[in-house]
C-alpha cells in the first residue's frame, strides 16, 4: 500500500505515512482512513441577481423622480391624483430598496404597488380621466413581478 500524498510505501497497521505524516488514505487498500468531505450546510445563494438589481434600481430611481416632481409641484403632474402619486412613490422607493436588499417584503410591496396601479387605472377608466404613459410602467412592473416571483427562493424571509 502507498500514501496518496507522497507515494511512500505504508504499513497496514499505521494508517499514517511515516514520510509526510498524511492520513489521507491508502492506495491499494479496500478502505480509506480519509474522512469523507461533508457538504456545507449553508445553502449556496446566487452571487447576484443582475436583472433583479437593475429592476430594483429603476424602482428606486422612479420613486425618487416622482417624489421630486411631487415636491416641486411639477406641472406635468397637475391632472393626476396627488395622494395616489404619493403612495406610488413611497411604495416604489420602499419596494426597490427591499428588492435590492433581497428581502421578501420588497416583493410583497412590489405586488401591492402593482395592484394599486391597476386599481388606479380602472378608476381612471371609469371616471374618464387621462391615463398617460402608465402602460409602460405596468409592463415593467409585470416583468419585475414575474422575475422575483420566479426567484423568490433567493429572497430572504
Amino acid at each position: 500500500m502507498f500514501c496518496n500524498r507522497c507515494g511512500a510505501r505504508l504499513e497496514i497497521a499505521s494508517g499514517t505515512c511515516s514520510r509526510c505524516g498524511s492520513s489521507s488514505g491508502l492506495i491499494g487498500s479496500a478502505t480509506s482512513t480519509a474522512a469523507p468531505e461533508v457538504p456545507s450546510q449553508v445553502p449556496v445563494r446566487p452571487k447576484v441577481l443582475y436583472f433583479g438589481r437593475l429592476f430594483a434600481w429603476t424602482k428606486i430611481a422612479g420613486g425618487a423622480v416622482l417624489g421630486v416632481l411631487l415636491f416641486f409641484n411639477s406641472p406635468t403632474l397637475s391632472g393626476l391624483s396627488r395622494p395616489s402619486l404619493q403612495i406610488s412613490a413611497a411604495i416604489s422607493l420602499a419596494a426597490g430598496y427591499g428588492l435590492l436588499r433581497l428581502q421578501m417584503w420588497g416583493l410583497y410591496l412590489l405586488t401591492t404597488g402593482f395592484v394599486v396601479t391597476i386599481v388606479n387605472l380602472v378608476m381612471a377608466g371609469e371616471q374618464h380621466r387621462q391615463v398617460g404613459s402608465l402602460p409602460f410602467g405596468i409592463l415593467w412592473t409585470l416583468i419585475g413581478l414575474w422575475y422575483f416571483w420566479e426567484h423568490r427562493r433567493d429572497l430572504e424571509g
